[in-house]
């Protein structure tokens, strides 16, 4: 399948997409009949901005129906035909991190044309950015010392423990950080899967949220 990326077409358009969290689906409006890309990219990024590449990458792989396919680092797509919209409501949610945008498609032969969006509308929307809230613990780690261990004294570490329900697939090393006083420490993936870290020093460490999708708690 070659895709190709089409400008705005009033008559063939999807937009209005949010999540309806009762469902946990996405929902879209779009022009009758039409199948529609859902584009899940990192947190607050412009998906149009990205369509001459991602179409390039779209030709080259095949879909997995009825799932999100991986197509780069941080990018996912899943098309869905309009009976699957009408039959399951929408379209099934990751509960991931990210901007998802959607784009109205017509596909004749081996051609698919991905329409641009309207991204001019300032009420209705084609995108839902998905933020994910992340409890950060920072522990002073003890020993105890003396006679029966009765004496508890500082080890001279602190303790990081992350606690989130986030996919690790969806974080990009840096997304948070770790500083000592003015030492930054970029939080990578492994730590993340790791939950625990220690930090040998007498300062106080914190943690900071690079971007918008990471809502520390």
């Amino acid at each position: 399948m070659k895709y190709i990326y089409a400008p705005y077409n009033p008559n063939k358009h999807a937009t209005d997409l949010r999540l309806n969290t009762m469902t946990n689906k996405l929902t879209w409006q779009s022009s009758p009949g039409l199948t529609v890309l859902i584009v899940r990219t990192r947190f607050g990024e412009n998906a149009a901005q990205m369509m001459d590449e991602i179409c390039e990458r779209l030709s080259q792989v095949t879909l997995i129906t009825g799932d999100y396919t991986r197509i780069g680092n941080g990018i996912e797509v899943r098309l869905v035909k309009v009976d699957e919209m009408v039959r399951n409501n929408g379209c099934d949610f990751k509960n991931e991190m990210g901007r998802y945008t959607v784009f109205a498609c017509s596909m004749e032969g081996d051609n698919c044309e991905i329409y641009q969006p309207n991204l001019m509308n300032g009420i209705v929307k084609p995108y839902y950015d998905h933020a994910i809230k992340i409890h950060v613990y920072i522990e002073k780690e003890t020993i105890l010392k003396g006679l029966f261990k009765r004496h508890e004294v500082d080890s001279g570490f602190y303790s990081i423990t992350f606690d989130t329900n986030l996919n690790i697939e969806s974080y990009m090393d840096g997304d948070l950080s770790c500083f000592v006083g003015k030492f930054e420490i970029p939080i990578t993936k492994e730590i993340i899967q790791q939950q625990t870290i220690y930090v040998e020093t007498r300062i106080q460490p914190r943690v900071q949220s690079n971007t918008l999708g990471l809502i520390l708690q």
